[in-house]
């Protein structure tokens, strides 16, 4: 369970990015399985831009997103 910000404070050098919002209230549509546990956020941009995402749950569960300029 995620028991951190709802939204992340941005400063000057994250540039193009200018909301990180964890979505808290939201409808599971499979609250019957227990494995597919969902953190969903919104990244609200300047513009549209290419991304890519990956993760990982070894050691501390993560995931990275890079935005291109």
């Amino acid at each position: 369970m995620y028991k951190g910000n709802q939204r992340l404070a941005l400063d000057e050098s994250i540039r193009h990015a200018n909301i990180v919002e964890w979505v808290k209230d939201y409808e599971d549509a499979t609250p019957e399985d227990p494995l597919d546990d969902k953190i969903i956020w919104i990244i609200g941009m300047d513009e549209k831009r290419p991304f890519t995402v990956d993760g990982s749950s070894q050691g501390a569960p993560h995931v990275n997103v890079l935005v291109m300029h």
